[in-house]
């Protein structure tokens, strides 16, 4: 090839560009976006110099697990639902008043379990967990905010007490008891278990005097806590048509929690610069941002530093990205990269070892 002919391939670079992510990418054609650097502004891009195609598989309703898993098209993530109901039992006090008491059921299997704590009857208002270890019952609180708690009062049964009287239901006769000067959000009781033949299971009432200002409410640890996430993403097989050199933008995923029980994590991991099809050590530079819109961005990644970020998202919380593609005299051919995009649970809370 002569020196014209590298000059002409060099200036009028014509470049089909296949980027194809496993995780990744739109459920709608997107807008693209080039780089101007004569005045510094984004532009849209004249489908002549630059064009993405998208290919939509039909693919959702995963059931999950916390693992990484390939998202293409529009997924909703969805785990199978929890058969754990509550354990909510109403008796006739003695002045004909309706009462009414949840219970945890805990197998003895040595396995920490949570479990909701509400108020009111239906609103969680905090959490409790249930561990045996060494003949011993540990159960603990946890209060979310701004609710406080000044009286726990514990009763561990080993039958189910579906039954009890309404003496057996006062709080302040339960064999295990604390008050809170100031009022707290967290407690623990570690209490002996007396072991009994073919005994696999304890009931465990935790009830809970707590207040939210000047509102004062009794609460009862209830049933398992249900541990789900639904995540719709907008996502696809996404292909660049680029026939000028320049930087290109474009919308490139869109994640929303729909709900969870608890936090999402989100992390990323096989991320870089696409390489070309067939070896060489030809890359096209790719970056991503976190931003609703090109206007919003605060700054771009790099695609291999990616790998180490680590994001956390509630329930109704949405997570945008935008990618761009740096093309300037590399070699014409077809350009790949593969990626991973994992969402997991955080149904677990970071261990803090006690001093």
């Amino acid at each position: 090839m002569g020196k014209w002919s590298r000059k002409i391939l060099k200036t009028w670079l014509v470049l089909s560009l296949l980027v194809s992510f496993v995780s990744l990418t739109l459920a709608q054609t997107p807008t693209v976006y080039r780089y101007d650097s004569q005045t510094g502004l984004w532009k849209r891009v004249d489908p002549k110099e630059s064009e993405i195609a998208v290919q939509l598989p039909s693919v959702k309703d995963f059931l999950n697990s916390n693992v990484a898993i390939p998202i293409t098209g529009t997924i909703v993530l969805q785990p199978t639902q929890s058969e754990t109901t509550p354990q909510m039992v109403t008796i006739k006090g003695s002045n004909e008043q309706t009462k009414w008491y949840y219970y945890m059921t805990y197998p003895l299997d040595g396995v920490e379990k949570s479990y909701e704590i509400l108020a009111g009857q239906t609103e969680k208002v905090g959490r409790a967990k249930v561990k045996s270890e060494n003949n011993r019952l540990i159960v603990s609180f946890t209060l979310f905010e701004p609710w406080l708690a000044d009286e726990s009062h514990l009763l561990v049964m080993t039958e189910e007490p579906t039954n009890l009287s309404n003496r057996d239901l006062a709080p302040g006769s339960f064999p295990y008891k604390q008050s809170y000067s100031p009022m707290v959000n967290h407690g623990t009781y570690d209490v002996i278990l007396t072991a009994t033949p073919n005994m696999h299971a304890v009931y465990v009432l935790l009830h809970l005097s707590i207040m939210n200002g000047t509102r004062s409410e009794t609460a009862w640890g209830a049933g398992e806590e249900e541990k789900k996430m639904c995540i719709e993403v907008s996502g696809g097989k996404i292909k660049w048509y680029v026939k000028k050199p320049g930087e290109y933008v474009a919308s490139f995923l869109t994640a929303t929690i729909l709900s969870s029980s608890h936090p999402v994590t989100v992390t990323f991991s096989n991320f870089d610069d696409l390489s070309l099809e067939g070896g060489g050590e030809e890359k096209l530079l790719v970056h991503y941002a976190f931003a609703n819109d090109l206007a919003n961005v605060e700054s771009w990644i790099r695609a291999r530093d990616l790998n180490g970020v680590s994001l956390n998202l509630q329930s109704g919380e949405r997570l945008n990205m935008l990618h761009k593609v740096q093309l300037s005299v590399q070699q014409g051919g077809t350009y790949r990269n593969s990626a991973t995009i994992t969402f997991t649970l955080k149904a677990v809370e970071d261990y803090v070892e006690k001093q």
